[in-house]
């Protein structure tokens, strides 16, 4: 069976039935009466918002760049700009600048958009000056100002007031700004046949709570005018939690959390829970991405689900693969929700895992059924830090022991008692099909791989000698004499076991290194020097580096001595994980290599 992974970006195909959320927000921005609007689209952690924000994008049917819409559609991210000192200003800046790169040079709006970007950055510096972030000369007063904004606003020097008129008082700033503004928008309608502008707004959830205060006031002071329509997607309880925090002094900082929102958000409308069908269906699909059947798929579980007829997959038009595909969606649904609700991010996450781990075990010479495999990795992935680890900290002749005991206590069976070392929490996952006791595949292989892979050996945890190894690559960032000093001398005595080890203990610790991308060249320098484990280190830098990838080493990843991690660096080109200088870089680097 063939696995494929797949990035964490926005879909852009609706496989969850998203139509039910996503036609009544379309028909709300589309009524000539309801403008300004903000709609709220509520949903936890992984979801689906950001890919139901690209849907409604998408049956509005318009084109970032194509003139004449009826829509003039704009994406704004809260968090990518969280830390601004002004950040309601900023937001409102970044709307600005999204219009202005849609509408292009027009003799028209240019002016007007010019002077509201100028009065903007006006604003930000006099809060800066104001708070002592700016120091102004005591001969310049706001002349000297005026000056500072011509030159951040860039290319709308000429819009900014004339100095005279700026000697005749403070040059006006956000005062009057929603009634300038609301003047734009009419423009664009007048000018360019847009009915509505429309702002979708992601990951608002995941903001300081004053950052996210201040993204809602923005919206509401001052950008919500006429024809405007903001689309916000975003977990309501970490929202209303954010303005809790930011109103505490209050003594009714719940009370007043729910007015705020009450007052920003005209139409709320939630994400449905994921049902088990649903669950099955998209794991399925996902699976089944690469297959010929896959569009006739699609529309005949879209049809079934139009009609409400359940299961969505019942009788479906399978090839043998799709209908493999099937049974291990199903599998894994119903491992993954045996302790907690399943969402699309988790579904997709465990995919993504579980075939990277089969593409590694398959260069490893390991040869283990999906289903078999699937059911080693639900127990990883839900008892990781105590069933997990006892499995394969187990000596290999006990294994299979075992897990007999373990899957007859997990069946019910008579007479059979749970094991003394695993948890009453993993009766179900025993239980479940297939008995891994009985597999006729070599499990201990599987599981040291595993070991690898979770930082612990067969036998026992972390070896000193390994954490000594790691340490000292980590101080030797900026030495490569001393990384081959560690590699020629302190490793060579190092087995497959141990430098698996080191690459994972590697992996893991990327995220507190100074520079990230520091882990992505150790990676590759020591599968380059050990090319017997090439196909962990790919692994390990898809499955756990794709963000750290940058410029600094995609000429690296590309010219790597060893196939696998040439062949990685071509999938991480079009991984959406992986910034896009990077992923440029990596394009080209691969185009120049025979």
């Amino acid at each position: 069976m063939a696995l494929h992974v797949h990035d964490d970006n926005p879909a852009v195909e609706d496989l969850l039935g998203f139509d039910a959320v996503v036609t009544p927000v379309v028909e709300a921005i589309r009524r000539p009466s309801v403008a300004p609007l903000t709609v709220g689209i509520r949903g936890g952690w992984g979801s689906g918002k950001s890919t139901l924000l690209r849907l409604v994008e998408a049956e509005l049917g318009c084109e970032r760049d194509e003139p004449g819409s009826r829509f003039l559609i704009l994406s704004v991210d809260p968090w990518e700009f969280e830390s601004a000192e002004e950040l309601r200003s900023t937001l409102v800046e970044m709307v600005l600048t999204e219009i202005r790169d849609r509408i292009g040079d027009d003799r028209t709006l240019a002016p007007k958009l010019g002077r509201l970007l100028a009065r903007v950055r006006f604003g930000k510096i006099a809060t800066a000056a104001l708070k002592g972030l700016v120091t102004l000369p005591i001969d310049g007063g706001w002349s000297t100002l005026g000056l500072l904004v011509k030159g951040m606003a860039g290319g709308v020097d000429s819009f900014v007031a004339p100095a005279e008129e700026e000697e005749q008082g403070l040059p006006p700033t956000m005062h009057g700004f929603r009634r300038e503004f609301g003047d734009l928008i009419g423009s664009i309608h007048g000018e360019r046949n847009v009915d509505k502008v429309v702002v979708l707004v992601d990951d608002l959830d995941r903001c300081l709570p004053n950052a996210v205060v201040e993204s809602l006031e923005a919206i509401k002071l001052f950008l919500s005018v006429d024809r405007m329509v903001f689309v916000i997607a975003a977990d309501e309880a970490l929202v209303r939690s954010a303005i809790g925090v930011s109103l505490a002094g209050s003594g009714r900082a719940s009370d007043f959390a729910d007015l705020y929102l009450e007052k920003i958000v005209q139409l709320p409308l939630s994400i449905p829970a994921l049902t088990h069908d649903d669950a099955v269906t998209y794991a399925t699909l996902l699976l089944s991405s690469e297959d010929e059947a896959f569009t006739t798929l699609c529309a005949y579980c879209d049809d079934r689900r139009r009609k409400h007829r359940l299961p969505l997959l019942d009788q479906a038009p399978h090839t043998s693969a799709t209908e493999l595909h099937e049974r291990l969606a199903r599998q894994v649904c119903d491992g993954l929700r045996a302790d907690r609700m399943v969402n699309p991010r988790q579904i997709k996450r465990f995919l993504n895992n579980f075939a990277v781990r089969a593409s590694v075990a398959r260069a490893r010479g390991i040869d283990l059924s999906p289903a078999v495999a699937a059911k080693l990795m639900l127990l990883e992935e839900q008892y990781l830090d105590t069933d997990f680890k006892i499995l394969v900290e187990t000596p290999a002749p006990e294994v299979r022991g075992l897990l007999r005991d373990w899957e007859a206590w997990g069946r019910g069976e008579p007479d059979a008692s749970r094991p003394a070392q695993v948890s009453e929490g993993s009766k179900q996952w025993a239980g479940s099909p297939p008995s891994l006791a009985d597999a006729t595949e070599d499990l201990s292989a599987y599981l040291a791989l595993a070991a690898a892979f979770i930082a612990t050996t067969p036998g026992g945890l972390l070896t000193s000698k390994v954490a000594r190894v790691v340490d000292a690559f980590l101080a030797a960032e900026d030495n490569e004499a001393a990384r081959l000093n560690i590699r020629n001398v302190d490793m060579r005595s190092f087995d497959d076991a141990e430098l698996e080890q080191v690459l994972l203990a590697i992996s893991q610790r990327a995220t507190g290194m100074r520079n990230p991308e520091y882990a992505v060249r150790l990676v590759v320098e020591i599968s380059d020097q050990w090319p017997h484990v090439a196909a962990q280190a790919a692994a390990l830098l898809e499955e756990r580096l794709a963000s750290c990838v940058t410029l600094g080493v995609s000429g690296l990843l590309a010219t790597s001595t060893e196939a696998p991690i040439r062949e990685a660096a071509t999938r991480l080109a079009s991984d959406g994980r992986v910034a896009e200088q990077a992923r440029a870089a990596l394009t080209a680097a691969l185009g120049q290599q025979p």
